[in-house]
């Protein structure tokens, strides 16, 4: 694209020489960003800049998070395909039920509830007597199915949705993905339950594992410690995931 600009007289020579100064600055503008739009991979605007002249790729910080993420991936797959034996949607419907009209709950209410405060309290209402529920059927459960079986279920459950739920954020926000998947992958893909039951090492596991609950349930641990009110990324991340550990280690 040419642009070209004609002025007769003095005071239009002068006003010629202004305008082309103009037009100059803008076009280096423009070039300059088209120099950046070309660096950045052609419209790709996920990148980070940790200072004014360098930027680091979406490429380069999406493959560590996806390296903390794949062992949940692969104990999905191992779960899926080694070690349950007999698949039941009961279990999974259970679970998941209580995952989501817990949610759905908090979700609702929380526009309403102004404090930390008052919400903490609700949130504690709302989480026991919603998760107590599907917690006795699965115990129930027990006299039909192993509680190995039914754990793995669970695990199975808990793995794909901290999948699905945190792929969105290791696309999106780079800061939040890192902690929390460093968070849940420990949590819910190294343990295995696929061996058989023993009472002993139970006994031995079950008040830390009381102790980690405890410590992460969001009315003691995360809110208001660490955010300020119950945002969305509590409600609909944390708080599903933390529901499902909570019935994988108390079945």
């Amino acid at each position: 694209i040419t642009v070209e600009m004609h002025f007769r007289g003095q005071t239009e020579r002068k006003m010629a020489r202004q305008s082309a100064d103009v037009v100059q600055r803008v076009e280096n503008f423009i070039r300059a960003l088209s120099n950046l739009h070309e660096r950045l991979h052609h419209s790709i605007t996920l990148y980070l800049l940790p200072s004014s002249n360098k930027f680091v790729g979406h490429t380069e910080y999406l493959i560590p998070n996806i390296l903390l993420a794949l062992p949940l991936v692969i104990r999905a797959l191992l779960l899926l395909f080694v070690d349950i034996e007999h698949f039941s949607l009961q279990i999974i419907g259970k679970a998941l039920m209580a995952t989501v009209s817990s949610t759905l709950t908090l979700l609702m209410v929380s526009p309403w509830i102004e404090t930390s405060s008052a919400m903490n309290a609700l949130f504690a209402l709302i989480y026991t007597i919603i998760v107590a529920i599907p917690l006795r059927d699965l115990q129930r459960n027990l006299h039909y199915e192993k509680r190995n079986n039914i754990q793995k279920h669970v695990h199975l459950l808990a793995c794909l949705l901290a999948v699905y739920l945190h792929v969105p954020i290791i696309m999106s926000h780079v800061s939040l993905a890192y902690p929390s998947t460093l968070l849940w992958a420990p949590l819910l893909a190294f343990p295995s339950y696929s061996k058989k039951e023993d009472h002993g090492g139970r006994s031995f596991w079950f008040p830390i594992q009381i102790m980690i609950l405890l410590a992460t349930w969001p009315p003691l641990g995360l809110v208001p410690r660490i955010f300020p009110i119950y945002t969305p990324y509590v409600l609909t991340v944390y708080t599903p995931l933390h529901i499902l550990l909570f019935l994988l280690w108390l079945v």
